[in-house]
């Protein structure tokens, strides 16, 4: 028996694309509320990034490493991923996955 993977792919483009919206939406509503810069990616803020315990300097972080995942897993490893305050990073990340 043959399987179509295309049509496996097809049923799930639909979701992509919802998550994918719903990741934009959210986006938006957190830079123009907060005014957070959330156009960077984990790998642009990874190399120059030090310890900060504020909000400024670790919710951003953690709401990209949220946006950039693919599951609860992949979004602990890129919060812890970029170190200096990793603990604060990972525990607003996970509150967001958690919500999710």
């Amino acid at each position: 028996m043959e399987f179509n993977y295309s049509i496996k792919l097809n049923r799930k483009i639909p979701i992509i694309i919802r998550i994918f919206q719903f990741n934009l939406q959210i986006k938006r509503y957190i830079t123009n509320t907060f005014g957070y810069d959330l156009n960077r990616t984990i790998n642009e803020i990874r190399p120059d990034y030090i310890f900060d315990e504020s909000c400024q300097g670790t919710v951003p972080e953690a709401i990209i490493a949220f946006l950039e995942s693919d599951d609860y897993e992949h979004a602990v490893r890129l919060a812890v991923s970029l170190g200096g305050d990793s603990d604060t990073i990972f525990r607003a990340m996970a509150q967001q996955k958690g919500a999710a």
